[in-house]
């Protein structure tokens, strides 16, 4: 078998195939998570806008690929070659895709807010107290920039009694 032939012959090479792995709701990756039933969903989804899934070969789940046309020959994805009128069918597909695109968006923004991953939302009030109790204790100088993660350890450390001044 001649590994370099096929990958050169790669769907990746050509825009014509992606790779995706499942998030758990903590943000980790689930390489095991191709049977959970969103992901069956996205997965059926795909195929029926014309993407073959690798996980129906039974050795390549996280792969999908749009073989509309057949390998490196689908001329939306060609830049070499001016663009053509699309078909009903192709626009369909393309509108489709954008709106799956600006959900996604959407729930990413979303689940980016929840965790706090830019610093920029302020905690619930429930963590105040915690949180004025780990400023007093010196364990933390600032309550801003902190996630969600930051402010349940901080919320943990308070409820156990190890925030008290002195107690760093």
């Amino acid at each position: 078998m001649d590994v370099h032939n096929k990958t050169l012959k790669s769907y990746h090479i050509v825009g014509q195939a992606l790779d995706f792995v499942p998030v758990l709701a903590t943000g980790a990756t689930d390489y095991n998570g191709y049977g959970a039933a969103g992901i069956k969903k996205a997965i059926a989804e795909a195929k029926r806008l014309g993407f073959e899934w690798g996980g129906d070969w039974g050795w390549d789940s996280p792969h999908l690929q749009f073989n509309y046309k057949g390998y490196g020959t689908d001329l939306k994805l060609d830049i070499t070659k001016e663009d053509e009128e699309m078909t009903a069918a192709e626009k369909d597909v393309s509108t489709a895709l954008q709106t799956t695109v600006k959900e996604q968006a959407k729930q990413i923004a979303a689940l980016e807010k929840r965790l706090n991953i830019t610093g920029k939302e302020t905690y619930a009030s429930g963590y105040a107290e915690a949180v004025e109790a780990a400023k007093k204790s010196g364990a933390i100088t600032t309550s801003s920039d902190k996630s969600k993660i930051d402010l349940n350890i901080i919320q943990m450390l308070h409820n156990l009694g190890l925030l008290k001044k002195g107690a760093k």
